[in-house]
């Protein structure tokens, strides 16, 4: 992510920062403007797109009178020319227009809809409440359905940051990027525990399902990291809530069923100037297990590492030096490189290891190597030091706008997002269908992330929505990042990550990261995403907490 975290390929991430990629970056920059958007109001033909009818209807008039009496109708959006902007997200994928968007300035604002269309779901002319934030998802799940009584919350406006330096905490509105939040945190040398990949989502979107970053190898995820929240609830009271109450369990994590996050306070930690990144280029998924398992378990030990990740690159020469090194580095050891060029797989991987510190505190890679010894090649080890803050923003800074530049992001990417258990049987399955595809790497995209996670850090803390693989010590998480500049392919690729939950689930247990595409999902994939018992309890948690079905189901749980 997506979640989004979103997983991107990183385009000359390991260049030096010379003059010259900066000047290309802020040619980039320039030429989609400052700051550049991901995606602009959707223009393109499509087959899934749908546009908003001429004259209002019955719900949308009555809704005008309720927040005309509350002096909130110019918040009300209608005309067709800004309604294009929510028929997009980060998957170009799916373009449906809404009949309607709010724009809300405070959670007061977002009381007084709730109880509208708390009031209208018992009336001639019911409505839903869908909330919207980065739109960090590739499945238009922050997106209506065509003609559909749905009203889109934008709560962009609401973005305030309040940094709490001597407790370590900070209170961040729903609507503030994350970029927004870290930025405010650095100021007074903290960070949030776990931080996203891509800073451009959302605090609400990304606590709603779940969240990934780096250091979620060893905080968990971004749901686990969170005090206390302020939320509307689906009867549009405004209440705080914490440890021990069920909005607080069921919400994060809960992919905006229960109510709407307006503000929410997080734990922060110590942050450093210094970031160092190692990549290890390895063969064969079977070692990439075996040396992320082993650095998980060292992790406590390990000071010095803070984050670590693997990726699926394409296994020629060009695609690796994109991502895992440069030429210059790659030529220094031949002899192995090419070993792993002569593997007979479409697919090479990489592990990538951050540490953040003082110039000189940061881990060397003896000292890495040393940790695994046995099992990598040495002479495969690559390190690069960046600021922290450009690493935390790298997808922003440097991959996106090259990706626009080229005319690359705008195609339609039905990314999958999943995670599995760290079993022989998942993995040889996981491994042997990433082999089988086609690497897709026309468009700039091609890489494969795969994130090894230990269990324990999910499980400690309150219980959340939040569904993970729980039969071993660890389990993975895996984005599948693939795209083609042929057109007609992008259903396919979509029915590819249907086909790997499948394929998946037939040999293990498998759950969803609730921000891809897997086509036609429905009540029966929930089921196994959650268990029946689990599903079960999702569901009577909806009634619980949201009786009158104010929050609109764009998942396809069975609850409109």
């Amino acid at each position: 992510t997506a979640g989004v975290s979103s997983f991107l390929p990183r385009i000359s991430m390991f260049a030096k920062r010379s003059n010259l990629i900066i000047a290309l970056s802020l040619i980039s920059l320039s030429q989609c403007g400052v700051p550049y958007r991901e995606f602009d109001p959707f223009t393109l033909a499509s087959p899934n797109a749908c546009s908003s009818p001429s004259t209002d209807p019955a719900w949308l008039a009555s809704l005008r009178i309720t927040l005309a009496a509350s002096g909130l109708s110019e918040q009300l959006i209608t005309d067709n020319s800004s309604l294009n902007y929510y028929a997009e997200d980060w998957g170009h994928y799916i373009h449906r227009q809404p009949l309607a968007a709010f724009m809300a300035n405070n959670t007061s604002n977002i009381a007084t809809l709730v109880r509208a269309a708390c009031a209208s779901r018992l009336s001639a002319h019911p409505f839903q409440i869908l909330p919207r934030g980065g739109s960090g998802n590739t499945g238009g799940n922050t997106q209506t359905r065509c003609g559909a009584p749905q009203v889109i919350l934008d709560m962009g406006a609401m973005n305030k940051v309040t940094v709490n330096a001597d407790d370590k905490e900070a209170w961040v509105e729903a609507g503030a990027s994350w970029l927004q939040f870290v930025q405010a945190t650095y100021s007074q040398s903290l960070r949030p525990t776990v931080i996203p990949d891509y800073l451009s989502i959302t605090v609400g979107g990304i606590i709603s399902v779940g969240g990934l970053g780096g250091d979620s190898a060893r905080y968990g995820p971004i749901t686990n990291q969170i005090l206390a929240a302020e939320i509307v609830t689906a009867d549009g009271d405004i209440k705080t809530v914490t440890h021990g109450d069920p909005h607080f369990a069921a919400m994060r994590g809960g992919m905006a069923q229960f109510g709407i996050f307006t503000n929410v306070k997080f734990v922060l930690m110590d942050n450093f100037p210094h970031t160092r990144i190692f990549h290890i280029l390895i063969g064969h998924f079977s070692q990439v297990s075996i040396a992320s398992k082993k650095l998980l378990s060292l992790m406590v030990d390990m000071n010095g590492v803070d984050g670590v990740q693997c990726f699926g690159v394409q296994n020629v020469r060009n695609s690796i030096a994109d991502a895992v090194a440069p030429e210059t580095q790659l030529e220094r050891v031949n002899t192995s490189v090419n070993a792993i060029l002569a593997l007979p797989q479409k697919y090479a991987y990489f592990v990538e290891i951050t540490s953040r510190g003082t110039q000189n505190s940061l881990p060397s890679i003896s000292f890495i190597s040393n940790h695994l010894r046995g099992l990598i090649d040495p002479q495969l080890v690559f390190s690069q030091d960046q600021v922290t803050a450009d690493w935390d923003n790298r997808l922003k800074l440097y991959t996106v706008p090259k990706l626009i530049k080229l005319g690359a992001w705008q195609i339609p990417h039905p990314w999958g997002a999943l995670y599995f258990e760290a079993s022989p049987e998942s993995e040889s399955s996981f491994d042997a269908y990433i082999q089988a595809l086609d690497p897709l790497t026309g468009a700039g995209f091609g890489l494969v992330a795969i994130y090894p996670l230990p269990t324990l850090p999910f499980l400690r803390g309150e219980p959340s929505s939040v569904v993970v693989p729980q039969n071993g010590t660890y389990f993975w998480h895996h984005t599948l990042g693939r795209t083609s500049v042929v057109s007609g392919t992008y259903d396919a690729q979509a029915e590819a990550n249907r086909a790997i939950w499948e394929a998946l689930n037939g040999v293990g247990r498998t759950t969803i990261y609730p921000i891809g595409v897997i086509p036609d999902i429905g009540p029966s994939d929930w089921s196994k995403h959650f268990t029946s018992t689990g599903f079960q309890l999702f569901t009577k948690t909806k009634v619980l907490l949201d009786p009158q079905f104010v929050f609109a189901d764009t998942r396809n749980f069975g609850f409109n």
